[in-house]
């Protein structure tokens, strides 16, 4: 089955019904009064004296009481606390929602043999608020109007939702029960207190505290007066007990009046906004009642002369965009009084009478915070001036007012399209009698799921995958001969027999499902034995050979198991050390003999899995739901009647849904004192419990099966399971079934084959579980080395990132794996890097990388500073995928001279790829995106040539016509020329070492707005560091993120703010979703900006190259592009930066690697740097301003020199310079 979705909807509010828009004369009554209604309303008229009344009622000490919770207060001891009170209660009103966890018949039946024993019914309310009742005698519920139970003799239970209007009849004298929550209102206790209608005349309450909201509570109520919460409990310990039970009493109503304070300013702001916008929406209601007629057809009548707003403008006021999707980001709060002067702004059409300007005017001095006077000159708010003229955007709008032809795109359905039949779907019966039978297709129609498959041509032989023997499916659901025949639709997998045809036979059992067959088909890959090799390489830490008893229980728990908690799984782990000190894999230790597993058996041991349990007897079968209405009905009866669901037998059977045990009956006990197991079937008999099933044995199950259903939300625990049950079953193979047997239920065939991430993809894509393995014994053996060298997470991040710019690459983390000593290879590496990556972009953010060591510190006193100095270079190794990758090519150094060679200009352009058209769309205003054809940058390399063009970014039309027609000026586009090269044909070999290095790719996208109904995409660039900068976007027809050679950045100093604001080119008025529009930068460049909402783009995204042509000066680019640095004569003998560069491969050559390098960089005696470094201003130039000094050495650097002379002191105070 599948559900539409639509994206927008029509909008209405209690403004709708309470102003003008609807009614003439509008009458209400409310027993809740509040001074929140429409405007048009007047003032609401209250009942003098009853807000007194309550308070009164409700602060008076016979009346309410109250109780302190404990700390470890929960809801069962609530409800027995309850249950237990003297005078016995009647009610329990829990307004403050704290009984969680159950449902409103499940508190009933909790309570009902708690109560007192004259209790005979408890009532509780079913959703929709019908009262019913479950009688103590019978169990049974029925209605409350006809149990004939008296008041006295029944408790009543009301929810958080109904403690509002509803009305139980109780006992004159009746106590009630009520709770207190952190975010109650005094309008919502007072409700739930005046559910008992004789409060204060008979009837009494009891106040349920939580510690937590009596400490909000004292804090409110203290504030309030000025005082200290510690101060204000020492005046209530001071007092009467009969002046501190009111007193107590008032600090609960205050504090409710703060909390409604609170909710009544948030609904005061919206209901402002409604106000506000039922202005206009009432003049969009007159103009559609004059023009409806024309609706549908290709000329709408303006609301006057010459403007643009017509019939389908005004539909658009009551037309709200529905969005699905989730932003990543916080929302920004948004001033409402803004709110609303952006509203006016846009329907300034609608507003042209000086009435409903008032109006406006009036709604935003309320919200400034005083009352309007018409008849005083006041000056008007900010966006209520409704100024005449029309931006430049609308008068752009006014000039694309002609409709262009729509045609409705035939929308194409990508699912597999077969000829299904339908014949032999006939009913499947079988006995009841042969549940105590092995599972059998002659037997009750049962098949093994390892038979399940769905028809493939002839020339296609991969059949069925190799599922565990305990996984069964019913004839009646699927039949195992259909797939030889012919396409059928696949039936969903709703519910799952849990099945022991006898509960004596079945028993634990290793290696988990695969059937002997199975079992000696199963070889381990060669690389499934490297992987494994990998594993025990991480977990043998002292490189000894042997995996010790501790770090071999780190390898179970990384399988999955949890000996600790599971009494299955401590068993099986506990057989399997056994069985290795069997064999006599032991050494000497501290503690006598160790288990020590050998290299040699540990691939043995992990193809076997013997520690792996699941019952030899259990089986879950796929049942039909007409199979699993019939058996719910034996189970039922069964259990009703005390007999056995089949006779003779010890059958044990559970319906479940997911993991979700619907109903289940166990077999029947042995008779007592009968012979040879014999077995009771009388009525009084009881039955044993249901089995229960090994944990991981029925994760499985329920895994695979949803496996076979085709869903697609799956975490790496349960892919992990997957890869395990199908062992035998190449990536290929699971991908090509499971795309086979979705195309027969309808799921989207394109959107399966492009999942990319999750565990769906990692069960389809990964060839077995020691994929994962590896990537958590990686992960657990750099925790530890991290734990062992007293190395902070947050501290050890900034170490690995040497660009310093928040996202770990590929290559800075091998380098940083490598100086902890954990030798990874690049599979590996990338493995690791996939498990910690939540977002999937190819880096690691410090929040990601933290995650994976969650009980380690963020930083450590021992090792802080010292890693603040360290600096590794990255390894040369293949990053996850180009588009996230912050790789940096190795280019030879550029000369300075020739660089300042190199010509930058803006050029017109005039050839360009159409991007999208929103021709056949039904998008009201023209739109047009092109991409520039410039020069291809993943060709850079191979390119002979002395010139290059590069694109920055995309451009928008507001039309059909290309950007050199459609814009203002032709755009330009950035041209790259090393005019050393004189020649024409020449090459220049330095053009892609300036190009990469000064004009480099993005490191990856982000998406700025997008149109799912209209498939357009646009990104924004996330440039490769501080320096740089993107002026435009780019955008793409998918939701894949365009390639990063799409685009280049610039360096930031070579850009400025652009002064001229950008300019409006489209807004999808009328459109679906989140609300966009589209812009075009200033003159020089007019490239494409989008962004969310239709107010113009911020300022940080409005940027100019400072002029159009200009040469590179080496000088200013050293720090961005590598050149031949003439100071390398300079440096004297005794550092060898290539002995460095090894000495820092280790954590244990570090720190005398930095001491070699911080005194090979000492300037010699006499030199003019030894003179600067001995003055006030050792970072300073050389006298005259002649020369540069070398680059000189940080404080933190010279702080870890100094640790052990204690020389810190002689250390300047000074900042690191730029």
């Amino acid at each position: 089955a599948t559900m539409s979705f639509s994206s927008l909807k029509l909008s209405a509010s209690g403004q709708d019904l309470g102003g003008s828009v609807l009614f003439p004369l509008r009458l209400g009554f409310s027993g809740t009064p509040s001074s929140l209604l429409p405007l048009e309303m007047g003032a609401c008229i209250h009942s003098m004296g009853d807000d007194a009344k309550m308070l009164r009622t409700l602060t008076n000490p016979a009346v309410v009481t109250s109780r302190m919770l404990p700390a470890d207060w929960d809801v069962p001891g609530v409800l027995q606390l309850l249950a237990e009170m003297q005078p016995p209660v009647s009610a329990l009103i829990d307004c403050g929602a704290l009984v969680t966890g159950m449902n409103n018949r499940e508190v009933a039946a909790y309570l009902l043999h708690r109560l007192p024993p004259q209790m005979e019914g408890v009532v509780f309310l079913e959703a929709g608020g019908h009262k019913k009742i479950m009688l103590r005698a019978t169990g049974n519920v029925m209605d409350l109007e006809r149990c004939g139970t008296p008041p006295d003799k029944r408790f009543s239970f009301y929810d958080q939702v109904h403690t509002t209007g509803m009305d139980i009849p109780q006992q004159p004298n009746a106590v009630a029960v009520l709770t207190l929550g952190k975010d109650l209102t005094f309008r919502d206790y007072a409700q739930a207190a005046y559910r008992m209608r004789g409060i204060g005349k008979g009837q009494t309450i009891s106040l349920f505290v939580t510690p937590q909201v009596a400490q909000l509570l004292a804090n409110e109520a203290a504030g309030g007066r000025g005082v200290s919460a510690q101060n204000r409990r020492a005046e209530l310990s001071a007092m009467p007990p009969q002046q501190r039970m009111r007193a107590e009493l008032e600090d609960v109503s205050a504090w409710l009046m703060v909390n409604s304070m609170k909710t009544e300013k948030i609904q005061f702001e919206l209901w402002c906004a409604q106000c506000a916008r039922n202005v206009w929406r009432k003049k969009a209601v007159g103009h559609l009642r004059h023009v409806y007629t024309e609706m549908g057809g290709k000329t709408l009548s303006p609301i006057a002369p010459g403007s643009a707003h017509t019939g389908r403008h005004s539909l658009d006021v009551f037309r709200e965009r529905v969005v699905r999707d989730v932003s990543n980001s916080v929302p920004q709060f948004v001033d409402p009084r803004q709110e609303i002067a952006d509203n006016v702004r846009v329907y300034s059409a609608l507003l042209q009478d000086p009435a409903d300007i008032k109006a406006i005017e009036r709604i935003q001095a309320l919200l400034s915070g005083h009352d309007f006077d018409a008849n005083t000159q006041t000056k008007r708010p900010e966006g209520a001036g409704f100024e005449q003229e029309q931006e430049q955007e609308q008068e752009q709008q006014q000039q694309q007012q002609k409709e262009q032809e729509q045609e409705e795109e035939e929308e194409v359905d990508d699912y597999r399209r077969e000829k299904y039949v339908r014949e032999d779907e006939y009913p499947h019966k079988w006995p009841l009698a042969k549940l105590k039978e092995p599972p059998g297709e002659m037997v009750q129609g049962f098949f093994p799921a390892s038979d399940f498959a769905v028809h493939r041509s002839f020339m296609e032989k991969k059949g069925p995958l190799h599922w565990p023997s305990y996984l069964q499916f019913s004839s009646d659901h699927t039949h195992p001969r259909w797939r030889f025949q012919s396409h059928r639709r696949l039936k969903n997998v709703i519910v799952l027999l849990e099945w022991l045809p006898d509960t004596a036979l079945s028993g634990g059992a290793g290696g988990m499902g695969l059937d002997a067959k199975a079992e000696k088909a199963l070889k381990l890959s060669a690389g499934a034995t490297t992987r494994l090799g990998r594993m025990f390489e991480m977990y043998d830490v002292q490189s000894s050979g042997a995996i010790g008893e501790e770090h071999l229980d780190h390898c179970f728990y990384d399988m999955g198991l949890r000996p600790n908690s599971d009494a299955v799984d401590a068993e099986a782990v506990s057989e399997q050390k056994e069985a290795l000190r069997r064999m006599h894999f032991v050494r000497g230790g501290a503690h006598g003999q160790e288990l020590a597993l050998p290299a040699a058996h540990w691939p043995k041991m992990m193809q076997e899995q013997r520690f792996l349990r699941g019952d030899t007897g259990r089986f879950w079968v796929a049942l039909s739901l007409r199979e699993a209405e019939a058996l719910r009905g034996a189970i039922h009866l069964a259990m009703d009647t005390g007999e056995p669901l089949v006779p003779d037998s010890r059958v044990a059977v559970g319906l479940r849904a997911g993991h979700m045990m619907i109903d289940c009956v166990g077999p029947p006990k042995p008779a007592p004192g009968g012979s040879g197991g014999a077995i009771s079937f009388t009525a009084a008999a009881s039955v044993e419990p249901f089995p229960r099933a090994p944990r991981l044995q029925l994760d499985s199950a329920v895994s695979a099966f949803r496996f076979i259903d085709s869903q697609l939300a799956f975490t790496e625990r349960h892919a992990r399971l997957l890869l395990r049950m199908l062992r035998l079953d190449a990536p290929q193979d699971r991908r090509k079934w499971f795309q086979d047997v979705c195309g027969c239920r309808r799921r989207p065939q394109n959107k399966l084959i492009n999942i990319k991430r999750g565990g769906i993809a990692t069960a389809v894509n990964v060839e077995d579980e020691y994929h994962l393995l590896v990537q958590a014994a990686t992960l657990w053996r750099v925790g530890r080395e991290m734990s062992h060298r007293q190395l902070g997470t947050h501290d050890l991040y900034h170490a690995f990132n040497g660009k310093r710019d928040g996202y770990l690459t590929c290559g800075e983390l091998a380098a940083g794996l490598a100086w902890l000593g954990v030798k990874v290879s690049e599979d590996d590496l990338h493995a690791f890097l996939r498990g910690l990556d939540s977002n999937a972009d190819g880096l690691l953010t410090l929040d990601e990388w933290a995650a994976g060591f969650p009980l380690l510190a963020e930083s450590e006193p021992a090792t802080h500073e010292a890693l603040a100095t360290l600096s590794l270079k990255p390894k040369q190794v293949r990053e996850l995928f180009e588009g996230a990758t912050a790789k940096k090519k190795e280019f030879a150094p550029v000369p300075p001279d020739r660089l300042a060679k190199f010509k930058f200009k803006l050029h017109a352009h005039k050839a360009y790829t159409q991007i999208f058209t929103s021709k056949r769309t039904d998008l009201r205003e023209q739109l047009t995106l092109w991409e520039p054809d410039v020069d291809d940058r993943s060709k850079l390399l191979s390119a002979k040539k002395a010139r290059f063009k590069v694109c920055l970014g995309h451009y928008a039309v507001g039309g059909s016509e290309s950007p050199a027609r459609g814009l203002r000026t032709a755009p330009m586009v950035l041209e790259v020329t090393d005019t050393s090269i004189t020649m024409g044909l020449s090459a220049s070999e330095h053009l892609a070492a300036v190009v990469e290095q000064l004009l480099p790719p993005p490191l990856r996208y982000r998406l700025a707005w997008h149109s799912e109904e209209h498939e357009l995409w646009v990104w924004r660039a996330v440039p490769p560091g501080a320096a740089f900068l993107a002026l435009g976007m780019v955008a793409t027809r998918s939701e894949e993120p365009p390639p990063p050679h799409a685009m280049c950045c610039v360096p930031r100093r070579w850009c400025v703010r652009d002064a001229e604001r950008p300019r409006a080119i489209w807004k999808d008025s009328g459109g679906a979703g989140r609300p966009g529009s589209i812009w075009a930068t200033g003159i020089q460049l007019q490239l494409m900006l989008a962004v969310l909402g239709h107010d113009p783009p911020p300022a940080d995204l409005a940027w100019r190259l400072g002029t159009d042509r200009w040469y590179a000066v080496p000088e200013r680019l050293r720090d961005l592009i590598e050149t031949v640095d003439p100071r390398a004569s300079m440096v004297g003998g005794g550092w060898n930066p290539r002995e460095a560069e090894a000495a820092t491969t280790s954590a244990d050559g570090w720190l005398a690697s930095k001491k070699l390098e911080l005194q090979a960089r000492q300037p010699p005696p006499g030199s003019v740097q030894a003179s600067l470094a001995q003055s006030d201003n050792p970072w300073g130039s050389a006298p005259g301003g002649g020369g540069t000094v070398p680059e000189p050495v940080s404080p933190g650097g010279l702080l870890a020199l100094a640790a052990e002379a204690d020389l810190s002191s002689a250390i300047p105070a000074r900042a690191m310079p730029p």
